[in-house]
């Protein structure tokens, strides 16, 4: 489960940074279910992007990839 957070692109680096996102992907794709919430559903799509920086700084990055979802900006 990807929970939601309070700066989306900050926790899908920190996923990355750990590895986790490759643990996620690959639970997915082994018929495994990954359950996002909020931010967690943002990270699930093919793109993050925060252009206003209302999480934080302005930016954009490649989702997991496994939604076929695409968030313009960021959720609070």
């Amino acid at each position: 489960m990807l929970p939601g957070t309070k700066s989306t692109l900050g926790a899908l680096r920190f996923l990355r940074e750990h590895g986790w996102d490759h643990d996620a992907i690959a639970h997915a794709r082994a018929a495994g279910r990954v359950l996002g919430l909020r931010g967690g559903y943002q990270m699930l799509g093919r793109r993050v992007s925060d252009p206003d920086g209302m999480d934080g700084p302005p930016g954009k990055v490649s989702g997991l990839g496994l939604l076929d979802v695409a968030r313009s900006r960021c959720v609070r």
